[in-house]
């Protein structure tokens, strides 16, 4: 399993519900006239659609190739390729969580509770 992540560009600003696990996403016009998205191959642009749709449900997508050729039926080597592919575009970041150093507590620790969140 990998330990880098991928995000949906501009995600939050296509999507408007406040909650997780929406029963859908939305799929703005404009998409199919960017150019960065009319140029991928069309397993790419498959791809692009199953990662927004996992986007709804968790902050954090694992760029972890089994996870998501089970998840979206997709073949490893199209996820592999089709990430490297989105993210030349610009159209997903892949990026490494940022984790806390160890023995540090976090702002929302109990012992920390008194700090505005």
């Amino acid at each position: 399993m990998s330990d880098t992540y991928i995000r949906v560009r501009n995600y939050e600003k296509f999507q408007a519900f406040k909650r997780r696990r929406p029963v859908w996403v939305k799929l703005h016009r404009d998409l199919w006239i960017s150019p960065p998205f009319i140029t991928l191959e069309d397993t790419t642009k498959l791809l692009y659609l199953g990662l927004t749709t996992i986007a709804s449900e968790e902050d954090h997508i694992p760029n972890d190739i089994e996870f998501l050729y089970k998840r979206l039926a997709i073949s490893p080597d199209i996820v592999e390729k089709g990430v490297q592919h989105l993210a030349k575009a610009g159209l997903v970041s892949v990026y490494k969580k940022p984790g806390r150093k160890p023995g540090k507590k976090s702002k929302h620790s109990p012992a920390n509770k008194d700090l505005p969140l």
